[in-house]
């Protein structure tokens, strides 16, 4: 599931891709839809859908700031 990989780690065309669709978290280098610390909200709807199509639980992502996320982010909607 592309959603928890590490993007540093993927082609940066990949990257380039989110980032000129304006859909980049400069804040936690990830694109800002599938970003889980601003959104804590799509963790739960990638993990259904890796659940689903898997059959099992992700691994929890790792990398995310949690607690310490204090910056503000203007909604995309």
């Amino acid at each position: 599931m592309a959603s928890e990989l590490d993007f540093r780690r993927l082609a940066p065309r990949l990257a380039a891709n989110f980032k000129a669709k304006g859909d980049w978290c400069k804040d936690h280098d990830r694109p800002e839809s599938q970003c889980f610390v601003c959104h804590p909200e799509k963790e739960t709807e990638f993990a259904a859908q890796y659940e689903a199509k898997y059959g099992k639980k992700p691994p929890k992502p790792h990398g995310d700031e949690g607690d310490d996320h204090d910056h503000d982010h203007e909604s995309k909607s």
